[in-house]
């Protein structure tokens, strides 16, 4: 497996700075379906509704909203609404009802902590599925990190970043030629409608037999992960004795 030092493609081909700006969605612990957090994020303002239920089991909405301290944290007042509109009849007005402090810190662009009134919460933007067709096409960068170094396939050092280049289809799928042999795969995968990405290195496989610099000294190995948003995913891969992580961003 071939890579470009990620410093080098850095200077080269420029990251999006969006990919690690907070993205607006639903956001839950998947561990206690059942209490949520609506956000909306515009420029440098932000609101909440969050929908949970007292000692008793009533339902409760509250808001909350204004503009962000920062990038990724904002603070400030939670209201419940009382006496609002009903489902039918005339419009009436609902009753802001004081609710007490939300705080909400981004950890990442689909991750955060959300405290309200002293209780907190970890929690992440769920992701419903998604339509490749429309959403994935485009020039994505694939990062390895090397955890473990087996000292095949020409690994970098552990912690090492190396990038490369992927061009995903209007189906989800991605691949690359090998870089000596153009005729060659040297790496193919699939950003699936559930937001599963999993992809193929085939390292010496496929290559004539005899040919330098390995002599079918890499095997192929395999990495698998999630979309973590519209702009980015992670996971892990292992390639002999090598393994690490991975990122999959948007450029």
């Amino acid at each position: 497996m071939k890579h470009l030092i990620f410093a080098l493609l850095l200077a080269t081909f420029p990251l999006s700075v969006t990919a690690a700006v907070p993205e607006g969605g639903w956001y839950f612990d998947q561990a206690e379906s059942g209490r949520g957090f609506n956000i909306e994020i515009q420029g440098r303002t932000l609101f909440m509704a969050g929908f949970l239920y007292d000692a008793a089991g009533n339902p409760i909405w509250f808001v909350s909203g204004g503009p962000m301290s920062s990038d990724h944290a904002y603070s400030g007042a939670a209201f419940q609404t009382a006496y609002g509109q009903p489902l039918g009849g005339s419009y009436r007005a609902p009753t802001p009802v004081p609710f007490g402090n939300a705080v909400v810190t981004f950890l990442t662009p689909t991750g955060a902590n959300i405290t309200v009134n002293g209780f907190s919460f970890t929690v992440t933007r769920e992701i419903f599925g998604f339509d490749p067709a429309a959403l994935y096409p485009g020039t994505w960068i694939l990062t390895h990190t090397p955890t473990v170094s087996g000292g095949l396939c020409g690994q970098e050092s552990v912690g090492v970043e190396q990038a490369t280049v992927l061009v995903v289809d209007g189906s989800g799928n991605f691949f690359q030629m090998d870089d000596q042999f153009p005729t060659l795969l040297q790496t193919s995968g699939t950003i699936a409608t559930n937001g599963s990405v999993t992809f193929t290195e085939y390292g010496d496989t496929l290559r004539p037999p005899l040919q330098p610099p390995n002599h079918y000294t890499c095997p192929a190995g395999s990495g698998s992960g999630t979309m973590t948003g519209l702009n980015t995913g992670s996971g892990n891969w292992s390639q002999g004795g090598s393994a690490g992580t991975f990122t999959l961003t948007r450029r």
